[in-house]
C-alpha cells in the first residue's frame, strides 16, 4: 500500500464511470485494476453529492477473492513460525507480517493487534516515534484479516526500511495484553523482506553494487559480497529540484549529504550484501552516489535521475 494511504487502513481507488466504462446492448460495463499485492477485502460503491454532501447510493463488500488469496499465502507460508503462542501462529511472508490460527472464531479476533517495529537504524523513524525507539503499527482485524474454513489470517505489512525486531500480539484496552510475541528479526529474513520490496531493473549497475528505488529509499545490493566491499564509506549526495528544499548549509553546495557506513545501514546473508538509505520527504531531481576511501578517492560512483 502507498505510504500516504497506510494510516487509514485501505488504498482509494474511487472513480467516474466516465473514465472506466462503456455501454453496449443498452448494458454498461466498468472495470478497476487491483494493485499488486494480497487484499483481503474489497469495499465499492456509488454515491452522488446532495447539497455539498456524499449520499451513498449502494455499497457492497467483497471477501471471496481475497479468502483465495489468502489460502494461497496460507499454503506457502515457511514453518516453523517465528513466534507460536496459543493465540496466533506469527510469520514473515516477503515484507509482511503474517498471523494464522488454525482453530478461530469472532472471539478470537475481537481485540486489536499490536505491532511494534524497530528499526536497524533509528533514523529511518518518523520524527514522532524515535522517541519511543519503534513504529507502531496497530490494526484491528477486520482491517487487515479473513476467516475461512474455521481459520483466521491476517497480513500487516512492513515499513520499507530494514527492521531489526518486531513486537507484537493482542491487547484489550484498560485490561492489557492477550498474548505477546518478541521476535528478532535474523539477517537473512532482513534481505529477504528488502528484496520483496525492491522495484526491479536496478537504477544503476557499478559492478560493484547495484542501486535501486525502494519507495522512499535508496537500495544497494552487491550478489556475491564479502565484508572487505563493505569496509569503504558510501556517498551519496541528493540533488533537489528546488536548492530552497535543502537545509541552509547544504545550499551553497547545491546537495544533500547522505554519507553513511554500511554498519549502520547494512545486512550481510548469505553471500550477499544489502544496505539502505532513506530518501528526503522534498522532490529530487538527481541522484549521485558510491563508495570512497580517503586518501585513495572513489571506488566507484552512479549519478542518475531520480524521478521523484
Amino acid at each position: 500500500m502507498p505510504p500516504h494511504r497506510r494510516k487509514y487502513g485501505f488504498d482509494n481507488r474511487n472513480f467516474d464511470f466516465a473514465w472506466r466504462g462503456g455501454f453496449f446492448d443498452g448494458k454498461c460495463i466498468t472495470q478497476e485494476p487491483l494493485p499488486d499485492y494480497p487484499i483481503v477485502r474489497i469495499r465499492t460503491g456509488q454515491s452522488i453529492s446532495l447539497h455539498g454532501e456524499l449520499a451513498r447510493l449502494w455499497q457492497t463488500e467483497i471477501d471471496a477473492a481475497a479468502q483465495t488469496r489468502m489460502q494461497e499465502i496460507a499454503a506457502s507460508l515457511e514453518n516453523p513460525a517465528l513466534a507460536a503462542n496459543g493465540f496466533f501462529d506469527v510469520y514473515l511472508d516477503g515484507a509482511n507480517v503474517v498471523y494464522r490460527r488454525e482453530t478461530c472464531d469472532a472471539e478470537d479476533v475481537a481485540a486489536r493487534f499490536f505491532l511494534h517495529a524497530t528499526p536497524l537504524l533509528g533514523d529511518d523513524l518518523p520524527q514522532e516515534r524515535r522517541p519511543a525507539g519503534f513504529n507502531n503499527l496497530d490494526f484491528i482485524f477486520d482491517q487487515r484479516g479473513v476467516s475461512f474454513g474455521g481459520k483466521c489470517l491476517a497480513i500487516a505489512p512492513m515499513p520499507d526500511y530494514p527492521v531489526k525486531r518486531i513486537s507484537t500480539g493482542q491487547f484489550i484496552a484498560g485490561a492489557g495484553e492477550i498474548w505477546r510475541a518478541d521476535v528478532d528479526i535474523p539477517g537473512p529474513t532482513q534481505m529477504r523482506m528488502l528484496e520483496a520490496s525492491m522495484e526491479k531493473p536496478s537504477l544503476a549497475s557499478s559492478g560493484y553494487f547495484d542501486v535501486y528505488m525502494d519507495c522512499n529509499n535508496i537500495v544497494y545490493r552487491r550478489e556475491t559480497c564479502a565484508a572487505a566491499d563493505t569496509a569503504a564509506k558510501f556517498y551519496l549526495h541528493l540533488i533537489p529540484q528546488d536548492t530552497a528544499d535543502l537545509p541552509a548549509d547544504s545550499r551553497k553546495i547545491g546537495f544533500a549529504n547522505r554519507d553513511f557506513g554500511f554498519a549502520g545501514r547494512g545486512v550481510i546473508a548469505g553471500g550477499k550484501c544489502l544496505a539502505t538509505a532513506p530518501l528526503p520527504d522534498y522532490p529530487i531531481a538527481r541522484i549521485r552516489t558510491g563508495q570512497h576511501t580517503p586518501g585513495q578517492g572513489q571506488l566507484w560512483q552512479a549519478d542518475f535521475p531520480a524521478g521523484r
